[in-house]
């Protein structure tokens, strides 16, 4: 009979000390926090926004929030300085809305983000900012971050979305991002800031649409400001092929603004390490009246995911390569000193530029349901070689087995797979397991398919007509029947019948008999109206119903009310907006007080004006070729 060497009192007591240190050391690390999040109820609060308010009016120190793993459904605001918010992990603390233009009458792009930072010293670390909408639809304007104060910092953080997924929101402020994941597919980081972005991946995501082309950055850096945009030490891995991107367009220098007031857009990589979605050309133009010799759209060191320079001899004639000896000009210090003074993020911890810690996360877990067949695609976050993909299956959402495996890595960071539709009355759930030695384990949320048929409800018919009181104004009425697993229902519209947007989102009733939704689309102010429905499964996947036109006469309207203006604020109907419209604020002598990007499709748009002062000022649409200006009166 063997003997333990060790008396059984003695291991139990090692072991009791070893769970005791742990338990210590975990108290000790929650104790330097003023609050605790936990979505399971185990903090002080079960959202962000709750604790942020618990903070102090004016903070002269940090107030810090630490935030357990889980998924908070909220739009969070910090209106307070010195906040500083630290998850649990970037991969499991996920803060999520769905907010985008034209989702809500008013709403305003800037307002659709899930995170909005209007304070100076806001520091975040291992949090996940998404906007949801990205999942089905690559635009309109769907921002996960709008930081529009000084001295705002981020490491280790991931935003998720498609077009305008951060915005760095402010003229003469500064912000730092370090370590973290972006992604998205039109202008997904775009403002007047000076922002620092250090060993971060920016994702350039296949369009949804099957679209060709894409934009990483639209900086409108001001006039006198000496930096805008610096990556350094970045990567933007190569998505699937669909979406070709060029590195930046440069915002406010275009048809709607004065040569004297056009933006001086600053965007430089140094030591990027870039796919072949990027175009040879690397840089765009906004459109014909850009003025290429105010833009800096410069490079260092660009090299090929195994090593190799990039050929830059197809780069458009106007950016450049910078020397070494200029490289070396962009310094921390450098780049984030300004006539505010210095700041170095470094001293916001004693950790805070050090190393990130690995960790494995994935994003962009979708399912395109085919007539036959699902394609099943996500891609890596960060950079870590040998991380295994394992895709799962299950029929009863209980008992799951594995279907396909990928190994990725920092030089390939898509999976992607294709499995055949379930059977008639038959749903397929999905989920990913990303995993490697020493690492822990990402798991993905489950994506339901449901079988047989290729749309998520059947479409009876779908008609438009104009109203005969109102020539235009359109009539958009569809029956359909078997709704299941169905969310809902999006009117999409397009001027062109190939780049649709969004105009309204109608929750299905997701029951098997018949119904019938309709929708009256006011003043539709172009020559042929296209329409489509897309419709939508709970889980995400959807699909289109046929294209119908509607011919209409052509309205140019435009107006300006209240005028004068009497509570800060004007409502501006104008004709429908492309992606290049903008409105601009002038002072009477023709400075440029504001230019305001319109989203794409409106007619009607909302501005803040309740920062001027009393006086008279010029205020007009851009929309191509059209033009229209209008005087008006702040008493």
């Amino acid at each position: 009979m063997k003997t333990l060497s060790t008396p059984f009192y003695k291991i139990n007591l090692k072991l009791f000390l070893s769970f005791f240190l742990v338990l210590a050391l975990h108290f000790c690390a929650i104790a330097q926090y003023d609050k605790i999040v936990a979505a399971d109820g185990s903090g002080d609060y079960t959202t962000i926004s709750a604790a942020i308010l618990a903070a102090p009016g004016n903070p002269t120190i940090p107030f810090k929030i630490f935030i357990k793993n889980g998924i908070y459904k909220e739009k969070v605001t910090i209106n307070r300085t010195f906040i500083t918010l630290v998850g649990e992990s970037a991969a499991n603390v996920i803060i999520r809305w769905d907010d985008y233009y034209f989702k809500v009458a008013n709403l305003q792009p800037k307002s659709t983000a899930t995170v909005t930072i209007n304070a100076n010293d806001v520091v975040m670390m291992n949090i996940t900012v998404e906007n949801r909408s990205a999942n089905t639809t690559d635009g309109p304007q769907a921002l996960a971050l709008n930081v529009n104060r000084d001295r705002c910092a981020f490491k280790n953080c991931r935003f998720i979305g498609g077009q305008d997924t951060v915005c760095t929101d402010r003229n003469g402020t500064r912000q730092y991002f370090k370590d973290c994941y972006i992604d998205g597919n039109t202008d997904f980081i775009y403002g007047g800031s000076t922002a620092l972005f250090d060993n971060c991946i920016l994702y350039p995501r296949d369009r949804l649409d099957g679209g060709s082309g894409g934009y990483v950055t639209a900086a409108n850096t001001p006039v006198g400001q000496t930096y805008g945009y610096v990556f350094r030490n970045c990567i933007i891995p190569v998505n699937n092929g669909t979406t070709t991107y060029t590195l930046g367009r440069p915002w406010g220098n275009d048809a709607g603004t004065a040569d004297a007031n056009k933006a001086n857009n600053k965007t430089v990589f140094i030591n990027t390490i870039m796919g072949q979605s990027i175009s040879p050309a690397g840089w765009s133009v906004w459109d014909n009246s850009t003025i290429t010799s105010l833009i800096t759209y410069a490079e260092y060191n660009s090299l090929k995911s195994d090593g190799s320079p990039v050929d830059i001899n197809s780069r458009v004639t106007w950016s450049k390569q910078l020397t070494s000896a200029q490289a070396d000009n962009y310094t921390t210090a450098n780049i984030l000193t300004n006539t505010s003074g210095a700041w170095n993020p470094c001293s916001i911890s004693a950790d805070f530029c050090n190393p990130t810690v690995a960790e494995i996360a994935v994003s962009n877990f979708r399912i395109k349901k085919g007539a036959n067949n699902s394609k099943i695609s996500c891609n890596l976050n960060f950079p870590i070689d040998q991380v295994k993909v394992e895709l799962f299956r299950s029929q009863d959402n209980s008992n799951f087995v594995k279907v396909a495996e990928s190994i990725l890595s920092s030089s390939n960071f898509n999976f992607n797979f294709t499995d055949n539709l379930p059977g008639s009355g038959i749903s397929y759930y999905y989920k990913i397991l990303a995993s490697k030695t020493g690492l822990n384990t990402f798991t993905s949320e489950l994506l339901q398919v449901d079988g047989a048929v290729a749309l998520p409800l059947t479409l009876i018919s779908f008609k438009a007509n104009l109203e005969p009181e109102n020539s235009s104004n359109v009539k958009l009425v569809w029956k359909t029947t078997d709704e299941r697993n169905t969310l809902e229902t999006v009117l999409e519209r397009s001027e062109n019948g190939i780049d649709f947007n969004p105009i309204i989102s109608l929750k299905t009733n997701n029951t098997p008999g018949f119904h019938e939704y309709s929708f009256l689309d006011k003043n539709v102010n172009i020559s042929k109206a296209y329409y489509r429905l897309k419709m939508v499964d709970l889980d995400g996947v959807y699909n289109y119903s046929h294209v119908i036109a509607v011919n209409l006469a052509v309205f140019e309207e435009f107006m300006v009310y209240p005028n004068p203006v009497s509570k800060g604020a004007v409502t501006i109907k104008h004709p429908l907006s492309n992606a290049n419209a903008y409105i601009l604020v002038n002072e009477i002598s023709g400075q440029t007080l504001m230019n305001l990007k319109v989203g794409l499709g409106a007619v009607i748009t909302t501005v803040d004006l309740s920062s001027l002062n009393r006086g008279i000022y010029m205020l007009t649409y851009v929309n191509n070729t059209v033009k229209n200006t209008i005087k008006m009166v702040i008493p």
